[in-house]
């Protein structure tokens, strides 16, 4: 009777917990949330724009080979997004910009929220900008306001090139990013021909001795970054704002990058 007791024991427990099991797997596919995700082509770039400004996707796949994405105005992500390339493409889609109007205080992209991760892979940026020349004519790929609290940007595998100015002044950076909080990431990337201060945190509309994130710099290759009269040939720059504020951060990494020509 007690081997039949502990086998009929057992029988309860293991029915209990296949029961249990049965159970998780049929929750679990309705409780997490997949991401959304849609491909464009270059046909279609005025949809992209629109659902990017809108929030509506969580991946904007860029599908044309080599195809080049316009943007005409700064687009203020209301969420955390990711563009990146199809995979298996030929040559890297291509973000720029043509606008008649001021480009160096905006730019492509312009967080405004907080807590946002933003991701960028197997993308070709073009800084220059096809709609106006000048000291107000380079735009800024992605300029975050001091709203953005704990801003997380992540750029893998792209090329990056021509952020300046047909002046040579007035240098926007390629990221300016004032966001308290904000980190940076960027990886296996190649940015080329473009003036100043590539990676700036600037301070000048936020408290004193602003703490940012963590920033990673890695396999990355930076090449002909040229002087001007403001800053310099600058690859990571924090800004001292008017001389009373300083942008302090936690931690600088550098990993295998190439500097050369600047």
């Amino acid at each position: 009777m007690k081997s039949n007791f502990t086998f009929s024991n057992h029988a309860s427990k293991s029915g209990h917990l296949l029961f249990s099991l049965f159970v998780c797997l049929f929750i679990l596919p309705f409780s997490l949330q997949a991401q959304t995700s849609k491909e464009y082509t270059v046909a279609q770039t005025a949809d992209f724009l629109s659902d990017l400004a809108g929030g509506k996707y969580d991946v904007f796949v860029l599908s044309s080979s080599g195809g080049e994405y316009i943007f005409t105005a700064a687009v203020a992500p209301m969420r955390s997004l990711s563009i990146k390339a199809k995979s298996g493409l030929a040559a890297k889609p291509m973000l720029s910009y043509n606008t008649a109007t001021a480009a160096n205080s905006k730019g492509f992209l312009n967080p405004a929220l907080p807590d946002l991760t933003l991701q960028f892979e197997g993308l070709e940026l073009n800084g220059i900008n096809k709609g106006l020349t000048g000291d107000k004519s380079q735009p800024i790929f992605l300029k975050s306001e001091v709203a953005a609290t704990n801003l997380k940007v992540v750029v893998k595998d792209c090329f990056i090139h021509d952020f300046m100015n047909v002046e040579g002044t007035n240098f926007n950076g390629i990221f300016r990013l004032e966001g308290v909080g904000t980190s940076f990431d960027i990886q296996g990337c190649i940015v080329n021909n473009s003036f100043g201060r590539l990676i700036l945190f600037q301070t000048a509309t936020v408290a004193p001795y602003t703490q940012y994130g963590d920033v990673v710099l890695k396999n990355n290759t930076f090449s002909n970054i040229l002087n001007g009269t403001e800053s310099g040939g600058v690859v990571f720059f924090r800004s001292a704002g008017s001389g009373s504020q300083l942008a302090l951060g936690k931690n600088l990494t550098v990993d295998h990058c190439t500097f050369y020509n600047y």
